[in-house]
Order: structure tokens, then sequence, then C-alpha cells
């Protein structure tokens, strides 16, 4: 692609150089053309009166069409230059297309070959672990068959400690008939416990009512307790405003059971009256019943 770009620039480069020298060229060219038309100008009286001067005419106007058909001719491969130059830079652009197209493709084959570096690891890690795992299971195959030696030895004795067994079992035989009549006889005994334990749970009820019984008479008497202290209590509320009464209440209080009561004349807020009462030697009223009020 570098060797590409390469030549198209020098081919454009080649392009320019060539587009100059036809310009200073047609310049020269069309500078004679001038002179020549001005000097078939100038002169065109001489030529009719002159006829030495006819030569000279003809050949500037010879030179004169030579001249417009090298332009022509320049003109020609002129166009055609352009054309070249303008599908060059089609060639170009079409190159510069292909050219990103490439860089993608390169970009992606990139990705994916660093895609696969990074599973050639994976696989390399897992073929590593997986031989050493093979290693292991080798060893392990080892330590199993030094294993297989040992249950076969063991088997032998196993064997040997089976025959002992067998005999072992038959004596546990004759054990087992006689913990069977040991076992029936303990089940007779476990019936008679039962029957007794029956008995007492029977008993157990029993002791639950009368306690209870006992606890509800227990209640009664303490309500009863509870109701006469009440009684006593309240006697002695009786005598305490008994005594009471007998005091007399100062001038300008009223009496009412056994408390003294003084109503104000003028209006305030609760807390000068709470402080005007407590200055007395009293307490502001509170309501308890229909009466007091």
């Amino acid at each position: 692609r570098s060797n590409i770009y390469q030549l198209i620039g020098v081919i454009f480069f080649l392009l320019c150089i060539t587009q100059a020298a036809l310009n200073v060229y047609l310049w020269h060219e069309y500078d004679g053309i001038l002179k020549c038309l001005n000097v078939s100008t100038c002169n065109l009286s001489l030529v009719k009166e002159d006829s030495d001067v006819f030569p000279e005419s003809d050949q500037c106007l010879i030179k004169e069409q030579q001249y417009l058909n090298q332009i022509h001719q320049l003109l020609k491969e002129k166009n055609k230059l352009l054309e070249k130059n303008e599908q060059l830079n089609q060639d170009h652009i079409k190159l510069h297309t292909e050219n990103k197209q490439l860089k993608q493709e390169i970009h992606k084959l990139f990705n994916e070959n660093r895609e696969l570096h990074q599973d050639n690891s994976k696989l390399e890690n897992k073929t590593y672990k997986l031989l050493q795992e093979n290693k292991l299971l080798n060893e392990e195959r080892s330590k199993l068959n030094e294993e297989k030696k040992q249950v076969i030895h063991w088997n032998n004795q196993l064997r040997q400690e089976k025959d002992e067994l067998v005999k072992e079992k038959n004596e546990l035989l004759q054990n087992k008939l006689e913990l069977e009549k040991e076992k029936n006889e303990l089940l007779q005994k476990k019936k008679q416990l039962n029957q007794k334990i029956s008995n007492m749970y029977k008993e157990k009820c029993k002791l639950q009512q009368e306690k209870d019984l006992l606890e509800k008479k227990n209640k009664e008497l303490e309500d009863r307790i509870v109701e006469k202290e009440n009684q006593i209590s309240e006697l002695q509320k009786r005598i305490n405003s008994v005594e009471l009464n007998s005091l007399e209440c100062p001038l300008g209080w009223q009496r009412f059971m056994s408390s003294c009561y003084q109503l104000s004349t003028e209006t305030n807020t609760w807390t000068y009256a709470k402080q005007n009462c407590e200055s007395k030697g009293a307490r502001l009223m509170i309501l308890n019943d229909e009466t007091e009020q």
C-alpha cells in the first residue's frame, strides 16, 4: 500500500510538472502568434502594395495554422491527462476506502489473534493442570495398588476372624435365648410397675383437686381480709372527719364537710389564684362531686 501511494504521488507530481511546462509552452506560442498577427495587421496595406511582402505573410499564416494545430493537439493531450488525473483521484479514493477496510480487517484480525493467544494460554494452563492431575492420578494409582495388596491381606485376616465370629455368633444366640427369657420376666415386672404408676397418678389427681380447693378457700379468706381492712380505713376516715368538723373556719370562710372554702370576688389567672391560695396557707380547690360544686 505504501508503494502504491508513492507511485500515485510521483504520477501526480509529474502531471503537475507537465501541466506547468504546457502552460509555459502555450504562453510562448501564443505570444509568437500575437506577434505574427500584429505584423500581418500592421503591414496589411504594405502587403497589397508590395508583392515582396506576401511570402512573409504566407509564412506567418502557415506558422499560425501550425501553432493552432499544435495548441489543439496539446489541449487534447491536456484533456486526456486531466481524465487520467481524475481516474487516478478516483483510484486514490478507492484505494483509501480499501485501505480503511483493510485497516478494520487488520484490527479485527488483531483482536482475533489476541483472543486466540488468550485461548492458547488458557489451553496451555489447562494442559499443565491435566498433566499435573495425570501425575497425581498415577501416584494415586500406585497407592491404590499398594492398598489393594493390604486389602487382600486384610481379607484373609477377616476370613479367619469370620470363622471366629461364627463361633461367637452361636454363643450369642444361646445368650439371646436366655436374654429373651429375662426380657419376658422384665416385661411382667414393667406391667406391674405401670399399674402402680397409674394408681399413683390417680392419687396425684386427687391431691391436686384438694390443693385447688384449698387455694380457692385461701383466696376467699384473703378477699375477706382486704374487705375488712377497707372497712377499717373507712371508719378511720369518718373518725378523722368528725375530728375536723370540730374545728372552726376563719372569718370570711365557709365550712363544708371537713374543709373550709373561700370564694374570690375578682377574676384573674389560674397561676395567680394558685399563688394567692398558697399565700393564705390553703390550696386551689378541685371539684370532686356535685355537692361540692
